[in-house]
This record gives structure tokens, sequence and C-alpha cells, in this order.
């Protein structure tokens, strides 16, 4: 049987991409057509246009699902009628000739009828035309297997009509396709109105009705009643010489759940961006202040878009390298125009969001986190522009953190290209004069925020530190274990904790900088000394020239203890002191390891200091007083004292004292800070 259509359907069908988000294109395909001959047939005046959808249902196995809704059944043939203008000479050759060029003008790339027998097994057209003068019926089948349309198939005869109008029929859903296709009717008619939107929010739009057995819908009246809310506005915007027209549309959240963008090629929509990844204060409903939530929808029309659509209409070209060339103005560049023009358009609302969003991350920041005060400055308060108003807690902790971040890596750059250029060649003095001075101006503050967030968290230290050594509801302190790991992690080294993480400045603001620490470790586990010892030392800290040579010594080595709070039964054995002196000597005896493989003595002569971190228990003055060289401190809160034969600096520091002197030490901080 010849076919007359000029080209191998079945290998062009294969070769079409159809992703699964996309399933109802065969249908959209349809209703195109259906409203392109009604404009042909009505002109202007296209509201007097009908194009009527059947669904029916694979009701085949009913018995199968006696008692079960109908249309829950996966959906077998939908058939799409309209009362345009027919399948006159014109659109029928078109038809027949793939990349048939004849609907080029209006965005039509040949492929549409080819998405039918993608989904469906077959298609069968049906349609009256006119043709001088008079009326004739056309019908015929499109399928693979006739490689399209069998001309022994077509049907002509004169028509008993005497209106024109088109019957598009398709047949038997392919099984790869039906699980797709198990879908309501309400969802396709919300999925139609959605890509044809363009056409729905025109007053002049054709009636579209959708229907299965008694169900009926409306989609015009669905439109305006479900989803449209407010009146419609449109705005032009040029970007370079191309001319781009916006209409801005307010979908109820009823239909909606995002502000949306839609970029459309002739009439009909091909990308959507989500308007809340470009616009941070749009992310969220609006109108809480009226009956009806509303959501924006922005389409974008343009005779460059039109172009611009690749023949699937699965996207633009421009995002093609090759395509660069002939499409010079990218759709990125197109987004970036498009979304300052509705920034400007819907500045109103978008302000009373900012500011109501301002207020609410003012309030945060004074009374949680002090130290991002610096984006409260009208220098940098937009940057909060890009923080969601939805965002509160840690959520928005999170970003005012990056925000401050991106604020001081900004400042440095900005400083290491002032540091790049020669004084002697800059030109404009007073330029470059009032650069440094906005750096400056620009370090300092960014320097007060980070020491205001230092300052926030050694007042949380010490707060929890007090809670600690006191007594909890069920009559029992917090370990030893539970101190130490809020002074510095335990079973840890420096190598694996930075210094900006750890808190020993609440025993000693010294202690807060060193060459290297083990925490918890045992001797012989420690990377940087040779010894055999299995002794354990809360922390051992050691300091020394960074620039070793083979003769160096260590420079000093810092031990604390940590003992649980209100602790009163030291033995003889467990005396923190001895502890101590233990510790002292196995050090002494062992090796430090330098960069170059050789050991570096510590020498009887390096200098060690000792912390005992406790509760000043009477049973643990007894043991100071024993000693014999310490000494108890002014306050009466510690003792301190030089142990002359291991030449060890004895510092006895009760959980009362450390935080009392900690607190003391960081007291103006606090104030400034109204902690």
């Amino acid at each position: 049987m010849p076919s007359i259509m000029q080209s191998n359907i079945e290998n062009r069908v294969s070769k079409i991409k159809l992703p699964k988000e996309k399933f109802l294109m065969p249908l959209f395909e349809a209703v195109s057509n259906s409203l392109q001959a009604i404009e042909d047939k009505f002109e202007n005046n296209i509201k007097n246009g009908k194009i009527i959808i059947k669904i029916s249902r694979d009701d085949t196995n009913q018995t199968t699902f006696d008692g079960i809704d109908k249309s829950l059944l996966p959906i077998k043939n939908i058939m799409i009628s309209d009362n345009g203008i027919g399948f006159n000479a014109d659109n029928f050759n078109s038809f027949r000739i793939y990349d048939s060029p004849y609907k080029k003008s209006r965005g039509g790339k040949g492929e549409g009828r080819l998405y039918w027998l993608k989904v469906f097994d077959k298609a069968l057209i049906s349609s009256v035309y006119s043709e001088n003068n008079h009326y004739k019926h056309i019908e015929f089948p499109f399928c693979i297997e006739d490689e399209g349309i069998d001309s022994d198939n077509i049907k002509t005869t004169n028509s008993k009509s005497f209106e024109t109008c088109t019957c598009v029929k398709l047949i038997d859903i392919k099984d790869k396709y039906k699980e797709l296709y198990l879908i309501q009717l309400e969802t396709i008619a919300k999925k139609i109105i959605k890509h044809f939107v363009s056409y729905f929010i025109d007053e002049n739009c054709p009636q579209i009705i959708i229907e299965e057995d008694s169900n009926r819908i409306n989609l015009n009246d669905y439109f305006k009643n479900t989803w449209l809310f407010g009146d419609i506005f449109t705005t032009n915007l040029n970007i370079i010489d191309k001319e781009f027209k916006l209409c801005f549309i307010k979908l109820k959240e009823s239909g909606n759940s995002n502000h949306k963008l839609h970029l459309c090629a002739d009439k009909r929509e091909v990308e959507e961006y989500n308007l809340k990844d470009y616009i941070a204060n749009l992310y969220s409903k609006l109108g809480e202040d009226t009956e009806d939530k509303y959501y924006y929808h922005v389409f974008v029309y343009s005779d460059y878009l039109n172009k611009l659509v690749k023949p699937d209409r699965s996207g633009f070209n421009s995002k093609e390298e090759d395509m660069k060339f002939l499409f010079p103005l990218s759709i990125d560049d197109i987004i970036k125009n498009l979304i300052t023009q509705i920034k400007n358009e819907l500045n109103e609302e978008l302000e009373k969001i900012k500011t109501e969003k301002l207020n609410r991350i003012t309030n945060y920041i004074k009374t949680s986190s002090p130290q991002y005060r610096i984006l409260l400055n009208d220098k940098y308060v937009e940057k909060l522009d890009d923080i969601k108003p939805n965002k509160k807690g840690k959520d928005l902790e999170l970003d005012l953190y990056e925000q401050l971040y991106q604020l001081n890596r900004d400042a440095k750059r900005n400083a290491n290209n002032l540091l790049k250029k020669n004084l002697e060649k800059v030109e404009d003095k007073e330029f470059f004069n009032n650069r440094i001075k906005e750096y400056l101006e620009q370090v300092s503050e960014v320097g007060k925020s980070q020491l205001a967030e230092y300052v926030v968290n050694r007042k949380a230290l010490l707060e929890l530190l007090s809670k600690l050594q006191k007594e909890n509801i069920n009559g029992k302190y917090a370990l030893e274990d539970a101190v130490h790991d809020t002074i510095f992690p335990m079973k840890c080294t420096s190598d694996d904790i930075d210094y900006t993480q750890h808190n020993l400045w609440a025993i000693d603001e010294k202690l807060a900088y060193h060459y290297y620490l083990a925490s918890d470790k045992k001797l012989n586990q420690i990377d940087c000394i040779e010894s055999d010892s299995d002794k354990r030392p809360d922390i051992a800290i050691f300091d020394y020239p960074i620039m070793l040579t083979p003769d160096e010594k260590l420079s000093a080595i810092t031990l604390i203890e940590f003992k649980r709070p209100e602790r009163d039964d030291y033995t003889d054995e467990e005396n923190p002191i001895k502890q101590i002196v233990d510790y002292v000597k196995l050090l002494r005896e062992s090796k430090k390891k330098s960069k170059n493989g050789e050991t570096i003595n510590i020498t009887p002569n390096t200098p060690i200091y000792a912390y005992i971190v406790a509760s000043l228990t009477p049973k643990l003055k007894d043991v100071a007083n024993d000693a014999g060289y310490l000494t108890i401190s002014p306050d009466g809160l510690g003792y301190f004292g030089f142990h002359p034969t291991h030449k060890i600096y004895f510092e006895i520091v009760s959980y009362k004292k450390m935080i009392q002197d900690a607190s003391d030490r960081n007291k103006i901080l606090f104030d400034k800070l109204n902690l």
C-alpha cells in the first residue's frame, strides 16, 4: 500500500524524546492544532471557537474492577474536536509532509503529530472543510504501520454538514505510557490550563471543555473561578534591540504553589522557573490580608523567543554552544533582565515583605546573635535580601553567617587589590585614598562583628561551665569528662581541632595558642614525643619555636588535669599533684622528635606549667597544704606555687575561680554587647 507521508515515520517517532513530565504532549499538540484552526476560521473573534476533549478509559477488564471508581482506570482513548477551519487542502498537504514550512510563521515545527504515534497506536482524523463553496468530508487513519498515511485509506465525500470542524481521536495508548495516564479528569484540566494559560488569560479565548461520561469541566470557567485572582496587567521590556512582553497574573493558592516565570514561544510555554530562586522575598504566597492568597505568574512573549525555540519545543537553542553566533542574547541574559523588571513592577509588594523580614531579622540579631550587627548597617543591609522570609532559628543563623563570610571575603579581596597597586602610579590619589578609607571602615566593621560572635560564644561557654559545676536535680554533679570535653574535646589533638573551636582561654588566655596539644592521649600515642608510657594526662601542650634545629629545646610544656566537681575523696594514689609530678618525670625522660627525624631533649630546665581544675573541697585543700610549696591565692579560691625539684609551676584553679576570673577578663566586652 503506497504511503503519501514523505518520511520514515517509525524512525522519526523513535528519535523523539518525551520526558515523563511531558507525557500529555500528544493531547497538547492536538489542542494546539485546534486553536490554530479556530484562529484561521474566526481570525480576531476566536471566542466563537469551541474545543471539546473527551476521555475514555480502558474498561475491557471491568469485572476485575467491580466496585472501583471508573475514573481510576487507565485512559485508553482521547478525542479532540473543534469547529475550526477543517482539513482543507493546505492543512492536509502540510500534515502529510514532515518538516513542512506551512506553520513555521506561527511556531509549527512539523513534529507535533508525531507525538500522537509516540504514545498511541494510531490516530483517526475526521474533518469537514470548505472548498470552492462546497463542504467536503475527509477521514483517514494515521499510524506507523502505514508509514503515516496510506492513500488507499483516505475517504473523501461530500459533507451533509455545512459547518467546518475537525475531530482527532487518539486510539489505544501504548503499554509503556499506561501508568502515566492513570490520571484524574481534573488533573488533566489543570495541566491543559497551565500549558495554554496564555490563551486563558485572554478574554477572546475559545471555549474549551473536557469531559468524561457525565463529568464535564469548562476550562474557561474553571480558570476564572478557581485559579485567577484580581486584574491582569502587562508591560514591555527592551533588551538590546529585542522586545519582550511581560504579562503578570495572580493565580490563587488552590491552583499553584510557587511564583513562576514562564518563557513562551508562539503563545505556548516552553520553560518555567521558580521566581523564589531569583527573588528571595517571593518565597511564599501573597495576599495574607485578602480573602484569597495568590502567587504571581509572569508570562513572557517575544519574536526572539519564537525563533529561539527548539523544534521539539523542549527548550531554547541559545543554551547550545554552537548556537551563540545566531542567538547572541542567551536565556540567562534574558532572565537576568526580566528579573530586574519584575522586581520593579512588584516593588510595592516586595518592599512590604522586605520590611517585615528586616524587622524580624533585626530583632533576632539584637536579642540572640549580635555578632551579625554589621549586616544591619545601611551599607550592607541589602545582603539580607538574599535571605528567604521564612528562615528562622538555625536556618536563619546559617544564612546570616554566609552573608557575613561573603562580606569578610570581599573586604579581603579589596585589600589585596589595593596592595597590588603601585602608589606612585595611581593617577587619582583622592580616589585611591577614598578606597583605602572605605576598605578600612569595612574591615573595622567586619572585625567588630567577628569579635561580637567571639564574645557571645565566650558568654555562653561560661554559663555552661557554671551549670556543670552545680548540683543537678538528682543530687549528682557532672563528671570530669563533661568539663574536659567542654574545654577541649577528648581523644583529639590540635591537628583535629582549630584554635577557634576550643575553650582553653577559660583557664588561661595564653593557652589559646600553642604548637601541639594532645587531649586524653596516652604518652606513647602522642606523635611528637618518644615514650613507652601508657599514662594519660588529661591535656598535654607542647610549645617550642617554629623553626627547629637539632640542638633546640622545647620552650614550655603545659599539663592540665580535670577533677569532678565537688569531688572530696582524694587518696594518696589519686593525689592530683602527685599525678602531675609523675607525668613530668616521664616527659623529662622522653625525647622530642624534630621535623628532620632527629630528637630534641626535654631537658631538666624545660619549664612546665601545671593546672589542676577542681572544686576546692576540704580534702583537696589538705592535699595542697601538705605539699609545702603551694600558697593560697589572695581571693581564697585556689593555690599557686613552684615545685623546686621538678621545676613545675603549679596552679590549682577552682571552678568558681576559673569562671569568675574569665568573666572578669571579659566583663567589659560583655557589657559592650549588653550580655
